[in-house]
């Protein structure tokens, strides 16, 4: 029975991942096609989700306490501030104490905008078998 419990859960795991990372891909082409002031728009106020003292900076503990809650472009946020928080922990390999992190609004908006260049890049190569 164990086995079989195990085998159904790790399933589990891999369908909401896949769920995840379809509802990120969809709201990376939804944010495409939005204009730039939108964008920035959505930049700052994503972060700031996260920046909860306003400070310009994301710490450990604002990072774990953050409450998106539902709104739409979580998963986006989500994954977007996990891959600037990794490429900020790698910038500083040597080790750092976990208070001292401080990822800032440019290291989130040049993650995110990679992200939206990888999608488009995506959607452009996918797009060239249509025609």
């Amino acid at each position: 029975m164990a086995p079989k419990l195990f085998l159904i859960s790790l399933i589990m795991i891999f369908l909401v991942g896949v769920s995840q990372t379809k509802r990120t891909n969809l709201e990376l082409a939804e944010l495409n096609r939005a204009s730039e002031d939108q964008k920035i728009r959505f930049f700052k106020v994503s972060f700031g989700l996260y920046d909860s003292n306003q400070d310009g900076f994301v710490t450990s503990d604002e990072f774990d306490n953050a409450d998106l809650g539902t709104l739409p472009f979580t998963s986006l946020i989500r994954e977007t501030m996990t891959e600037a928080l990794i490429q900020f922990e790698q910038k500083h390999e040597k080790g750092i104490e976990p208070i001292k992190i401080r990822i800032t609004f440019e290291d989130y908006k040049d993650t995110l905008k990679r992200k939206l260049k990888e999608q488009e890049k995506i959607f452009l190569q996918g797009s060239k078998y249509l025609f």
